[in-house]
């Protein structure tokens, strides 16, 4: 399948959202499907990374207006390849229902990515929470059932907050790979001894 992926900041970047996209580019070109990633950044430009095209456009730095600029610019590349395009996937319910609407209309199948939602974010006043939640609910609803998110626990959020169902698709991190064991010992490294140290692994919403 021809599948585009669209959000992000400079992919692949440091990010949740770009190492998401990316990882799960990698692992579809890898299963011998053609994938694509439309993100934003502050230069136009095409390459090609471990088989995943990826399309920079420009946009600002924010993302309150970076990203429903990206979604709309993506639409002109959406209508001038529809005929190849089998599968959208928009990075975000914000600012992606209209464009995503554009993307059903012209023949491809749509689907949505909620990694976090907005509202939830500590540094926006109560107002600000309350005009997000509002936004959050009328995207939630115009998206349809075609809504994906990274954690069984933001499923069961969404569901409990807005009444809709989302599939699952977890998060996942590529281990690296050592050549030199013998100089990467970690333990040595911050000075820890077996079974006197705690490891805990989360994500920040």
């Amino acid at each position: 399948m021809n599948i585009v992926l669209i959000g992000g900041q400079d992919v692949p970047g440091i990010g949740g959202v770009e190492a998401y996209m990316f990882n799960m580019a990698r692992a579809l070109c890898l299963q011998g499907h053609n994938v694509t990633i439309i993100c934003s950044s502050r230069e136009p430009k095409t390459t090609v990374v471990d088989g995943v095209r990826i399309l920079y456009k420009v946009c600002p730095r924010s993302n309150m207006i970076a990203l429903p600029l990206l979604f709309f610019k993506s639409i002109g590349y959406i209508l001038k390849n529809k005929k190849e395009i089998d599968v959208i996937n928009f990075q975000s319910i914000y600012f992606a229902f209209l464009p995503g609407w554009i993307a059903m209309l012209s023949g491809s199948k749509v689907c949505y990515t909620i990694h976090s939602l907005a509202e939830d974010n500590p540094k926006h006043g109560r107002l600000m929470k309350l005009i997000l939640r509002f936004f959050a609910f009328i995207s939630i609803w115009c998206c349809g059932k075609k809504i994906i998110t990274v954690s069984k626990s933001k499923a069961q959020e969404i569901k409990l907050r807005y009444a809709k169902s989302c599939t699952v698709m977890p998060c996942g991190v590529n281990m690296p790979r050592c050549a030199d064991t013998e100089n990467f010992n970690i333990l040595e490294r911050f000075n820890l001894s077996p079974g006197h140290y705690y490891l805990t692994i989360g994500r920040i919403d």
